[in-house]
């Protein structure tokens, strides 16, 4: 290939565009790796579990009491990561570093899953290598691709899971690909997409049988290790599991189409570029029939999980990664019709679309990106100095100060309050008799910490806050408050 011709090959163009982006998203996932403060919410509490497991504590704690503490995620992202942290005798600081690890390798491995499963379902090797560079450079896996979280690793089991599935489908062997959807299900539990979408594929193959069977051995095996698990933590796990998460208030409305419209937009290079699979398939291409499938199960199972609050972006991680394994082929179909050269407009109108694709995708990741360290090292060195017990809105700064844990994730105690299924009159208790020698807030009382529009604590915790604590100084842009002298003798609202 002459030089001049190189300068106009579309795919040598688009190919750098997407390894463009690839870079900055390893470049952002480096940074992210040692930030010292937690990269997502609750980022903090999932390393807590993971540090339990691995001092040989119980997993699952009863929250209704304190410590209040939950394990909401699946058991297997919390043995997974304690294991690694017995094996390497890590401390809090190595935790972190090795969930994120975790999670960086299994975005990775997701990748080059899409990459494989879209060459199986017709791509071309260009085509494929595209599909798997644009779900890393995708902002819908954004923060959580470096952070110690649950979603990418299950991912990685659902897409394994796949992978064996289309490798085994003609074959009674592909009951195999139950096992790691089983783990995917018990890493994250919305991670029932791949399932849906099997079973889809089956009944549409005419296979009736097998697409009845296949769903039921996956529900059967997960209800059998749920019961064990219950029998052995005297119900916690199912507490833990499920009706923690359940108390979650649901929005049957505006959060599935806010969050679908926002997937739409995060996702728009890949779904446009999934059209001409579309045509494919409707020409009778049965290779692109499972996918499709995929993509339909994945976006339904999606839609459902964000009517909880607290879900994002990345709750559509699986259906970005089907309609990629679609978008790899429709690429291929492209450019193999004559469309190589920027010579030719509709090949000129692809570049541009990638090119704003990737400018977008850029643009958030760097936007997002934890480039800049924000040390929080004064802060932990006061929750460790203060006298006794310390209540900390910062998981992060709970868990390095070296004392015991009082409360993680007080926005999910807040809802479950709202549902009445916590009581916070302990806690508060404990508040307005000055127990805590320190309160450490991200914001102050009169202007308390959101999330996703709801406050961060009970109103209740909040006013006996208030009552008994005053605000004496601000440490590594946190507000610390201190025991008032003296409070008012009535005790703040919460069942005794």
């Amino acid at each position: 290939m002459k030089i001049g011709s190189l300068a106009l090959d579309l795919r040598v163009l688009i190919g750098a565009l997407v390894a463009l982006a690839v870079g900055v998203f390893l470049l952002t996932a480096l940074f992210a790796l040692f930030n010292p403060r937690d990269t997502s919410q609750p980022e903090g509490a999932v390393v807590a579990g993971a540090l339990r497991v691995a001092h040989g504590e119980p997993l699952f704690l009863d929250i209704r009491r304190g410590p209040y503490v939950t394990a909401m995620y699946g058991p297997f992202i919390y043995m997974m990561l304690g294991g690694l942290v017995k094996l390497f005798g890590a401390g809090i600081t190595g935790a972190y570093l090795l969930g994120r690890v975790v999670s960086l390798l299994s975005a990775i491995a997701c990748a080059a899953m899409v990459a494989g499963l879209s060459r199986r379902c017709g791509a071309n090797s260009f085509g494929a290598w595209v599909a798997g560079g644009l779900f890393l450079a995708s902002p819908v896996i954004l923060p959580v691709a470096y952070s110690t979280r649950s979603d990418l690793p299950a991912l990685a089991l659902a897409l394994a899971g796949v992978t064996l599935f289309l490798r085994w489908s003609e074959s009674p062997r592909f009951y195999l690909a139950a096992l790691p959807l089983v783990a995917a299900a018990f890493t994250k539990q919305t991670a029932l997409a791949a399932v849906g979408g099997i079973r889809l594929y089956l009944v549409l193959e005419g296979r009736i049988r097998r697409g009845i069977l296949f769903p039921i051995l996956v529900v059967a095996t997960c209800s059998g290790i749920l019961l064990l698990l219950n029998r052995a933590t005297g119900g916690l796990a199912t507490l833990n599991l499920l009706e923690v998460p359940g108390a979650s208030p649901l929005n049957l409305g505006s959060r599935p189409l806010g969050a679908l419209a926002g997937f739409l937009s995060a996702a728009a290079l890949p779904l446009i570029l999934a059209a001409p699979a579309l045509s494919r398939a409707m020409q009778g291409d049965r290779r692109l029939r499972f996918p499709l499938c995929y993509f339909l199960a994945a976006l339904a199972v999606s839609m459902a999980g964000s009517t909880k609050l607290g879900s994002d972006s990345y709750y559509f991680m699986e259906p970005l990664a089907a309609a990629l394994v679609l978008s790899g082929v429709g690429l291929s179909s492209l450019t193999e019709e004559g469309m190589g050269s920027l010579k030719n407009a509709p090949a000129a109108a692809l570049l541009g679309l990638f090119a704003v694709g990737i400018a977008g995708s850029v643009g958030l990741t760097a936007r997002l990106a934890q480039f800049r360290y924000e040390p929080n090292d004064q802060v932990i060195q006061v929750a460790a100095q203060a006298s006794g017990d310390v209540l900390i809105e910062d998981e992060n700064i709970a868990l390095k100060c070296g004392k015991p844990l009082t409360i993680m994730d007080p926005f999910a105690f807040a809802y479950m309050e709202k549902r009445s299924r916590w009581d916070a009159g302990p806690l508060n208790r404990r508040i307005l008799a000055r127990d805590f020698g320190a309160i450490i807030l991200r914001s102050p009382l009169e202007h308390p910490s959101h999330y996703q529009g709801e406050i961060y604590w009970s109103p209740t915790t909040l006013e006996a806050m208030e009552r008994a604590y005053r605000m004496e100084e601000r440490v590594d842009g946190y507000f610390v408050y201190r025991p008032r002298a003296e409070i008012g003798s009535a005790l703040a609202g919460g069942n005794s």
